[in-house]
């Protein structure tokens, strides 16, 4: 028992071996495995730091302090506004070889002006330890590995540093790196797949360097934070997966169109209380994030927003709230949006369905998933959007209900609608209107939208147009623009303002062709698409066996119209020029004045039809038939004229134009000369009155047959 205090008592008295700072001296030559190159002729060991002063020689990029072999030292301390270069050892060859250099609990420090710490050596993280700044903020701090960084030590502050760049392969770290507020952690040989990273207030981490045709697994953590500043996440091109449970606000940004991909069940969050900046978080660059597993959002402030030129891939997992959340601008997609299921339970899931949860602003959401029914609102920003379903599987339909709590898209810009798929908007029983706003709608895609139109016109201003594919159109429309271009097909039963285009093959609006000369008629009847019509014509443009009735043509531009096998049907169908260098040509081209009235002609008097000018300010060419096949007769003791205001006096003549009778009694004829009481008889010179001469005895009556559809007779009494 003595013995054994005695020798306790001999060993306490025993010097022990503390921790000191060896401080590098000005030698260059010689390697920092070597004693004489530090001051007191030691060299440091794990339980040292090896401190670079004033006194010290620091090293180049081009000659740097080489290591000589593997070093263990229990920190590095670096004062000053200096940059410290070691390692880059060289073989005989010429060819780097690399060193390890393990640090200690005491870590990587730099204290006064701006400095730079760069090790070209592998490095182990030895213990939990911080790297960084002491003496406040210096902007351009750097410590810079151009080595593998592995060990399973914490990294923890950055406090100050700026900037830690990490060249070579940092898959081997298994700890946890921390990076300080407003800091920048670079990963330039790839991630730290065993390892977890969190990103406190304004902190930043770069991936750069991924490889672009096999996926990098990142398997540990990533956490964000903001407070008064959001944190930013950036992938700079190649592939990358992260398994892990990861946190994410802020920013998100993949440039050089790079791929991420979320497959941990991972949780986007809000700024949370407190917190000067209010943020969720925002997927920028010009790269795709696909979320493939089953991520959450935190709460109704945990907005999503999809930047300009980003891609947000949600096809093979889900996004969604623990529970039902209605919250403005829930997600705002200004980039792609690309979703397998568009409903309230589908790939963005419990997010309610009025459309202002929802905010299309420039951007696109693509639907890939097969047959599917939502009833979700979508609001169009002044900025327009386009909404695509593009499904996977041949004969899917996107059938787009609606509900009782929002119109389907409100148009406060216009919106592209489309795609290769099938879209039927139907109101459902008791759903809102399927559009509201003025925004212009326009078909794109080679697929069909159905628009089951259910709101009145005053619900929704806009203008429609059919770029692609086809377009068809139930309920009706009001008396709104409606454009068709080359190649695509409206098809509508309703009426509306039709505003043809050219273009360089066929396209048909309701049995109408569009062709790259303008409108020709598959029949001679149109389903009514022919009536209550508006046609603008901009360049040359032919109209072929069309019956036309209670339209409005109106040729621009110095366009040429022509009017070929076409029937002109009533009283209030136009053709009209802007400055009276448009032209109409018109071969087989007859005006029926049907619906015939009492009052166009009375026993011994001219009375004037009661009509809308048909054609004026334009030159016409060709020859136009006058069919009178509704206006019967019996015999009378007295003539009488019809007149008929066929053109108006802006209306100028070809030389070899003329107007002929047809389907009328053979002894009318259209009237030449002077006509007693009336005066010039020529509908050249009078100002575009066409008089029609009806011979008869002076007890004719005439009768007037004035149903459209009643077949032609014509009998004469004695």
């Amino acid at each position: 028992m003595k013995k054994n205090l005695f020798l306790t008592l001999v060993l306490s008295l025993m010097p022990v071996a503390m921790a000191a700072n060896v401080v590098k001296n000005n030698d260059e030559a010689l390697t920092l495995d070597q004693t004489g190159a530090w001051s007191g002729n030691a060299a440091p060991t794990a339980s040292d730091v090896a401190v670079w002063d004033a006194s010290s020689s620091y090293g180049t990029n081009d000659a740097p302090l080489n290591l000589g072999s593997d070093a263990s030292w229990g920190g590095l301390s670096l004062s000053g506004s200096k940059s410290l270069v070691i390692g880059y050892d060289k073989t005989a060859e010429g060819n780097d070889d690399w060193k390890t250099l393990t640090i200690g609990a005491s870590g990587i420090r730099t204290t006064g002006g701006v400095s730079t710490v760069r090790i070209g050596a592998n490095v182990v993280v030895n213990g939990n330890q911080t790297w960084g700044h002491d003496t406040g903020w210096r902007d351009g701090n750097a410590i810079v590995i151009d080595g593998s960084l592995t060990g399973g030590g914490n990294i923890a502050g950055m406090s100050g540093a700026n900037s830690v760049t990490i060249n070579g392969d940092a898959s081997g770290y298994t700890g946890t790196f921390t990076v300080s507020q407003y800091n920048v952690l670079n990963l330039n040989g790839g991630t730290m797949t065993g390892g977890n990273l969190a990103l406190t207030n304004g902190a930043k981490l770069n991936v750069n360097n991924l490889g672009t045709e096999a996926q990098t697994v990142w398997s540990r953590n990533l956490t964000m934070q903001v407070y008064d500043a959001a944190s930013a996440f950036n992938v700079n091109g190649g592939k990358l997966t992260m398994s892990g449970a990861n946190a994410f606000v802020g920013s998100i940004s993949v440039t050089n169109n790079a791929e991420l991909r979320i497959s941990g069940a991972s949780t986007f969050n809000y700024s949370g209380a407190g917190s000067p900046v209010q943020c969720g978080t925002t997927i920028s660059g010009n790269g795709t994030v696909f979320i493939t597993g089953t991520s959450t959002i935190s709460d109704a402030n945990a907005k999503i927003v999809v930047a300009s030129g980003a891609t947000l891939d949600i096809t093979s997992g889900t996004l969604g709230t623990s529970g039902y959340v209605n919250s403005t601008n829930m997600v705002t997609v200004q980039g792609t949006l690309r979703l397998a299921n568009y409903s309230y339970a589908g790939s963005i899931s419990n997010i309610a369905d009025y459309a202002a949860n929802r905010l299309l602003d420039g951007g696109t959401i693509e639907v890939t998933g097969s047959s599917h029914n939502t009833g979700q609102g979508t609001t169009v920003s002044a900025r327009g959007g386009s909404f695509l379903y593009n499904p996977g599987t041949a004969g899917s339909t996107l059938t787009i209900s609606g509900s009782a709590n929002s119109n389907m898209f409100i148009l406060n810009g216009n919106l592209n609608i489309g795609g290769a798929g099938t879209i039927d908007l139907a109101p459902g029983t008791g759903a809102r209107t399927l559009l509201s706003g003025s925004g212009n709608v326009t078909k794109v895609g080679a697929g069909t939208v159905n628009f089951n139109y259910s709101s009145s016109p005053s619900d929704w201003s806009g203008s429609m147009a059919v770029n692609e594919g086809t377009l068809t159109v139930s309920g009706n429309l009001g008396r709104r623009d409606v454009s068709v271009k080359d190649g695509a097909t409206l098809n509508s039963g309703s009426s509306a303002a039709m505003t043809a285009k050219a273009g360089s093959s066929n396209a048909s609006m309701t049995g109408i062709s569009v062709s790259s000369t303008g409108l020709a008629g598959t029949s001679s009847a149109v389903r009514g698409a022919a009536s209550n019509m508006g046609l603008t014509v901009k360049s040359a443009y032919s109209l072929q066996s069309l019956s036309l009735s209670n339209s409005a043509v109106t040729i621009q531009q110095a366009a040429t119209l022509s009017l070929a096998d076409v029937t002109i049907n009533g009283r209030t169908t136009s053709f009209s020029g802007m400055n009276g260098t448009e032209t109409v040509n018109c071969t087989n081209t007859a005006f029926v004045l049907a619906s015939a009235q009492a009052g166009d002609l009375i026993n011994g008097d001219v009375r004037t039809v009661q009509m809308d000018t048909v054609f004026g300010h334009v030159n016409m060419e060709g020859t136009l038939d006058v069919d009178l096949r509704y206006y019967l007769y019996t015999p009378a003791d007295s003539y009488q004229y019809l007149a008929l205001q066929l053109f108006d006096d802006s209306t100028t003549f070809d030389q070899a134009f003329n107007v002929n009778l047809i389907n009328s009694h053979s002894s009318w004829a259209i009237a030449s000369g002077t006509i007693e009481g009336i005066g010039d008889a020529d509908w050249r010179t009078n100002g575009g009155t066409v008089y029609v001469l009806v011979p008869e005895p002076a007890t004719a009556t005439l009768f007037l047959l004035g149903m459209a559809g009643f077949a032609m007779r014509r009998r004469r009494s004695a």
